[in-house]
């Protein structure tokens, strides 16, 4: 039977997104019906030539995902899904075909925001497609942005966190409340909280003596969900539903400012016939503002005319006179004018957009005689997309209503929009923090500043003659020899809290030291010492760690560090290596066979590479 009439087995391929989006629902109120915000493209780092985005489009009653195909068309397979609020996949799509031959977006699908939308206002979307690599090249290199290969992703590090609280590793802290027993960390509540802090600090106040914490102004339930906050930078649905004044009352005692943030917007977010007076009460009591400064931005201009009435006899129908461009100072690519067109019987005033077009709320309104507001508009706030007109309605305006003794008439409008695609002004660029979002990226920081500010620290890294502050709780999970070491009395580490380290350089175990506050390593530290931190991650048994090493040195494969990698993957048994060499050596076959490279490895490693040859004539199969 000749190769013809055999159909070789297939093997399909798979890759996978997951996006999250903030304040869709807020979006849709400012930008233009079929605006659509696009994911970042994502593909299969083996064919890098057949790449996808999702879309999400807004319309004025709903948001509507889809699937695009960006490079090379194909058909595949997809589903759609989310996780809600206590990370339960909700499906968006069934598994769908889909020819992208024929169509470049799948259909649109319908995301049910009250379903899906988290407590801080965000929807975390996944798509998982599976597609046939016929005809498709495999790409020269294993094509990984250092992002993706070098981050230990945020969700497993705040695992890691969660687990250190769950499983009480190292704790050395008691919070007694309602006779039960809450096991915790001094540090992670230092970092928290700045009453903690100097709880602890000083030696002095019993607490720090006994590391024993009496509460007494809070039920469990709400002191336990602030303490899971503290590990997680989340707070579930469930206590903000059930105790979201209490959690914003203790979160102010103790001065947990980003806490006290997300409650106050959840309790924004709920207001209803049933608790409208308890919430306003309570608002007014603790000072808490309606509207959050930091999601739209307004702009406002007050505009005198004099001599209107003067204007409109002697001159021309359709005359206009403008005021003067407005903006917000920190988005001046966005502004806006006043116009006021005569005619000879009324006059009438506009909104026009002179620069770059937006969907906004606006309010057009006069101050009369004695100084109050007399709206212009038939309603208080109106909507207008300038992306759609350049103008808005001309409203009448009511000279003998709104003239001053003068003559003359005061206008007033204010404009607020979403600043989406805007640049700030380089002149004015505010370093604004919007911790209502306490997002996955602020609780690393905040993990991260424990580390660099050294608060409560109970442990010293001794090593090429310098010290390293650090906490045994964070050693111990992230690394099994460390909690070893830790757990048992006996060794001489957990007596004093010193560790002695000979067997690594400095710059690379601090990298390690900081991966396991950040969940990050940093791209110098990989490219200067792979191999090095590869040996530490497996010594100290810190999995993740390995594998960042592991996917970063089979990404940078080129002829000058091919045997080196080559050799390196063989002692250790990395198999994602040895895979990523024999494809270097598939994409540049005449090339690197022909270069000084290989020859000298061929000429000490003659076995190596005969199999490596081999394992090319079987694209890539290593037996």
């Amino acid at each position: 039977m000749s190769s013809a009439d055999v159909l070789n087995k297939v093997e399909t391929v798979t890759c996978k997104i997951e996006w999250k989006l903030q304040d869709l629902h807020r979006y849709r109120d400012f930008v233009a019906n079929e605006t659509f915000f696009n994911s970042k493209q994502f593909y299969n780092p083996q064919y890098p030539t057949a790449a996808w985005e999702l879309r999400v489009y807004f319309n004025a009653y709903s948001n509507l995902i889809t699937l695009a195909q960006v490079k090379q068309t194909l058909k595949v397979k997809y589903v759609l899904y989310a996780l809600d609020a206590r990370g339960g996949r909700v499906n968006i799509s069934s598994v769908t075909p889909h020819d992208f031959n024929r169509f470049k977006e799948t259909i649109r699908y319908t995301i049910d925001m009250e379903r899906l939308m988290h407590t801080d206002g965000s929807v975390l979307l996944f798509c998982e497609l599976e597609f046939l690599p016929h005809n498709l090249k495999r790409g020269r290199k294993l094509k990984r942005k250092h992002e993706e290969i070098g981050n230990f992703s945020t969700p497993n590090f705040q695992k890691l966190l969660i687990n250190m609280f769950e499983q009480e590793t190292l704790t050395d802290c008691v919070i007694n409340i309602e006779n039960q027993k809450i096991n915790t960390h001094r540090c992670i509540l230092g970092q928290n909280s700045e009453v903690f802090f100097r709880m602890f600090e000083h030696g002095g106040m019993l607490e720090a003596q006994n590391g024993q914490i009496n509460i007494v102004d809070s039920s469990f339930e709400c002191f336990l969900a602030m303490i899971k906050y503290f590990y997680s930078g989340e707070v579930d649905k469930d206590s903000l539903e059930k105790f979201s004044e209490e959690l914003f009352t203790i979160a102010e005692k103790y001065l947990v400012l980003p806490l006290k943030e997300i409650c106050e917007r959840f309790m924004a977010s709920g207001i209803e016939a049933k608790n409208f007076r308890k919430r306003y009460l309570y608002a007014e009591i603790h000072g808490l503002p309606i509207i959050k400064k930091a999601e739209t931005v307004t702009c406002k201009i007050e505009w005198k005319l004099n001599d209107l009435h003067t204007y409109r006899e002697f001159m021309p129908n359709e005359k206009c006179f403008s005021s003067k461009k407005f903006y917000n100072p920190q988005y001046r690519s966005a502004a806006w004018e006043l116009r006021v067109y005569l005619y000879s019987s009324n006059n009438y005033a506009t909104l026009v957009q002179v620069k770059q077009t937006l969907k906004v709320k606006y309010e057009l309104y006069a101050l009369d005689v004695r100084g109050e507001r007399v709206d212009i508009c038939p309603e208080r706030v109106m909507s207008h997309d300038f992306n759609r007109f350049k103008e808005t309605w001309r409203h009448k305006l009511d000279m003998e209503r709104l003239a001053h003794t003068d003559g003359s008439v005061l206008l007033v409008c204010e404009i607020k929009f979403l600043p989406q695609n805007l640049k700030r002004s380089q002149k004015l660029k505010c370093a604004f923090n919007d911790i209502s979002n306490f997002s996955s990226t602020n609780f690393q920081k905040l993990m991260s500043n424990m580390f660099e500010q050294e608060t409560l620290t109970d442990c010293v890294v001794n090593i090429e003659n310098q010290k390293i502050n650090a906490h045994r709780c964070i050693l111990a999970q992230n690394s099994e020899v460390f909690l070893r070491m830790f757990e048992q009395d006996g060794m001489l580490e957990a007596q004093n809290g010193e560790v002695n380290i000979a067997d690594s350089s400095y710059e690379c175990f601090l990298a390690m030291l900081k991966y396991f506050y950040s969940g990050e390593v940093d791209k110098v530290s990989l490219e200067n010492f792979p191999e090095e931190l590869f040996a530490i991650a497996e010594k100290y048994q810190v999995l993740p760690l390995k594998e960042v090493c592991e996917r970063f040195m089979a990404s940078g494969i080129d002829a000058k560090n091919f045997g080196k990698r080559y050799l390196y993957a063989g002692v250790h048994g990395l198999p994602m290596v040895e895979r990523a060499c024999v494809d270097f050596i598939s994409a540049n076959r005449k090339k690197f066979l022909a270069s000084n490279e290989w020859k000298e490895f061929e000429a000490e490693y003659k076995e190596m590479a005969d199999h490596l040859l081999i394992s090319v004539a079987y694209d890539g199969n290593i037996a």
